[in-house]
């Protein structure tokens, strides 16, 4: 951290002595306090802080919050220093209270001085994570930085401030439940110090911005706060996505995580995340039909790499809303010269996935794409008549058609075979399978019928 300095007081009135020069200077705001302080006497430190901001609004035209933030232009010179100086008391009074363990009052003295959430955030390591570069600055009145606890985090200033108790500090029941009490107290005061602060938020603080936003997540993650925490992630943030990941999962917040994916483009982790919605591997009330939502997403963004990655993986889902997403968005423009390697690898893999399904595909292409490759007419054609054969195999088929036969053969009709037969026979899954097959080796010339 970097030290702030603070203004020292001007005088108006020198005095020349033989060998010195007096100078008679007002006592300052901060001369005070830190008087105060270095005797321990907080309350009338606080008091002397508090009638000083009164003060000082009474005699400016902006509020209090811009009397501790950004400079106003009808602000004064002196009125901003005075500013400063108050800041500074604050946050000596917050660090003084810290060290004592009195944390709720430290949050609101932090909060009055403005201090820079960063240098509380650092004091929860398990909070901040990777947030903070190991060369990052961050700016301290040089008196505050000196006044600081030397302690690491808040545990460390818990664990020594906790009186010896028999047998031990470390394992007496006593000390173990104040430490206990302590640290909830040190949460408390730091979510409610992160709240206000995201409530007046701070232009031109992006590192201060992206810190609260990510730990008060954690926090409102952590003791189970969902509607505060959905409420953050919807709205405008700065959320450290990477950071806050892991907390999310390991806390079942994946409503909150799928928000977080979808506001930061992350289209392929909120499908992985919907996938394992749908399969049970994680849980969330919250997230409603998330099988629905993988199908509007997709159609929605009509990248084929996910489409064909993740239509496959739909086929045993909801094979017909997948193969719908495969032949609209999974393939690309229709190709007059014959199958492309994207076509026949996407086929294949269909094939492989679900038969049916590659059944289905490969009709596409070659019926209604109208795709003039010789092997997938002939593919085709061994399908169907696989299937035509399987027809046949069944006995009341085979003597239903049979008898069609012979009936026509009989008959003085003019009508071709197939016509008669499709308008006398009664409508099932047999005489449609007959009937595509006939047409389609009567309708095409690039399979091999020698095979």
């Amino acid at each position: 951290m970097s030290g702030k300095a603070s203004a020292y007081p001007r005088s108006n009135v020198l005095v020349l002595g033989s060998n010195s020069v007096y100078s008679l200077v007002p006592s300052t705001l901060i001369a005070q306090a830190d008087a105060l302080l270095d005797r321990h006497r907080l309350e009338e430190a606080v008091d002397l802080a508090d009638r000083q901001l009164r003060k000082l609004q009474g005699r400016v035209t902006v509020g209090p919050e811009e009397v501790r933030g950004a400079p106003h232009r009808c602000v004064r010179v002196t009125e901003l220093r005075q500013a400063d100086e108050l800041r500074y008391v604050y946050q000596r009074l917050g660090f003084q209270c810290l060290a004592e363990t009195r944390f709720d009052d430290a949050g609101r003295h932090f909060f009055a001085g403005h201090l820079d959430p960063r240098v509380l955030i650092r004091l929860y390591p398990s909070l901040c994570g990777a947030l903070f570069d190991e060369d990052e600055t961050i700016d301290v009145f040089s008196g505050v930085a000196e006044h600081m606890p030397p302690e690491d985090s808040i545990d460390d200033i818990i664990r020594n401030y906790s009186p010896h108790l028999a047998p031990n500090t470390a394992t007496a029941p006593a000390a173990v439940e104040l430490r206990a009490v302590l640290a909830l107290a040190a949460h408390d005061m730091l979510r409610a110090f992160l709240r206000k602060w995201r409530g007046a938020r701070r232009e031109g603080a992006a590192r201060a911005n992206q810190a609260v936003d990510t730990v008060l997540a954690r926090l409102y993650a952590e003791s189970g706060e969902t509607a505060e925490l959905l409420a953050l992630v919807e709205g405008p943030n700065d959320v450290v996505l990477g950071e806050l990941e892991p907390t999310l999962v390991r806390g079942a917040h994946f409503d909150a995580l799928c928000r977080l994916y979808r506001a930061h483009g992350q289209d392929a982790r909120l499908l992985d995340v919907w996938s394992k919605l749908v399969t049970g591997e994680w849980a969330d009330g919250d997230v409603r039909d998330p099988l629905s939502s993988m199908f509007a997403l997709l159609a929605e963004k009509r990248d084929r790499a996910l489409a064909q990655r993740w239509g496959l993986w739909l086929l045993k889902h909801d094979q017909d809303r997948a193969m719908k997403l495969l032949l609209t968005v999974g393939l690309g423009k229709r190709s007059a010269k014959g199958s492309t390697a994207d076509e026949s690898a996407l086929l294949q893999r269909i094939q492989e996935a679900d038969p049916g399904a590659g059944t289905q595909f490969l009709e596409n292409l070659v019926l209604n794409r109208r795709n003039a490759d010789p092997d997938w007419h002939d593919q085709l054609a061994h399908v169907y008549v696989d299937q035509l054969l399987a027809c046949l195999a069944d006995e009341a088929t085979s003597k239903l058609w049979r008898a069609k036969a012979a009936a026509f053969a009989s008959s003085r009709t003019d009508a071709p075979y197939l016509a008669y037969f499709a308008a006398t026979t009664p409508d099932s899954d047999a005489k449609r399978t007959r009937v595509r097959t006939l047409l389609f080796l009567q309708g095409s010339g690039l399979y091999a019928p020698a095979r």
